[in-house]
């Protein structure tokens, strides 16, 4: 079987890994997508927000009590989070 949810009207809510982790440690092979607003220029030196972070990340149960196998990643050069830490502690990215 299938299951698919969709939610609109929503913001990035923070690394997805969790998740994925939790529902692959219960056998469900797992991916998420979400897309957020923009916050990343197109390229270094550009002034302008063009692109979102959009993380992605998937999670494979695996046989005989291994732990999953858990992928999680922005689109981006850097994710959503790292921009605010650096924004949070002063540092020029």
């Amino acid at each position: 079987g299938i299951s698919c949810l969709l939610i609109q009207n929503s913001c990035h809510f923070s690394a997805l890994w969790w998740e994925v982790d939790y529902f692959a440690s219960q056998g469900i092979i797992t991916l998420a997508f979400v897309n957020s607003r923009s916050f990343v220029a197109h390229r270094p030196g550009g002034k302008r927000k063009l692109y979102g972070t959009n993380p992605m990340a998937f999670g494979f149960p695996r046989k005989d009590g291994v732990l999953p196998l858990v992928w999680d990643q922005a689109s981006s050069a850097m994710a959503r989070g790292e921009i605010q830490l650096y924004q949070r502690d002063g540092l020029s990215l």
